[in-house]
């Protein structure tokens, strides 16, 4: 089975960091959870600090996310957090 991640709430504030709530709302253990924030043309946002990343999720367990990074290295001010896992595919979530 492929586990299947979910994110409940993308929240942005200039002043305040970012935060993202991951969930995994499958049946089977969502393992190596990987953010990767992205502009909108694909590339990578660096530097970005996460509170926590590489993690794994128990089914229906939850996880907020916190997120740091300049708002002048995000070109278009369009994030994205890219999201994949060992065992289950890519996927994305826009601002």
């Amino acid at each position: 089975m492929i586990a299947v991640v979910v994110f409940a709430r993308w929240s942005t504030k200039i002043v305040k960091p970012h935060y993202v709530e991951v969930r995994n709302e499958s049946d089977v253990p969502a393992l190596l959870i990987r953010l990767n924030l992205k502009n909108s043309t694909g590339a990578q946002i660096l530097p970005v600090i996460y509170s926590d990343n590489y993690f794994s999720l128990l089914p229906n367990e939850r996880k907020m996310i916190r997120i740091s990074y300049r708002i002048e290295d995000c070109e278009d001010n369009k994030p994205r957090m890219e999201v994949s896992a060992f065992n289950q595919q890519k996927s994305a979530l826009s601002q």
